[in-house]
């Protein structure tokens, strides 16, 4: 994964994010909890 330096905060964030507005009822929990592993598995933590 890539990452890139956030503004002057000097935090490192991926450059893949994921977003998780369309969770809200649209998938359930356990999928939301597997969505959200994987993403940080491969490297992603701007979530």
């Amino acid at each position: 994964m890539q990452y890139r330096r956030l503004g002057n905060s000097g935090l490192q964030v991926s450059v893949i994010g994921i977003g998780t507005n369309q969770f809200g009822g649209k998938v359930d929990a356990v999928g939301v909890e597997r969505i959200i592993h994987r993403a940080l598995d491969l490297g992603v933590n701007f979530i």
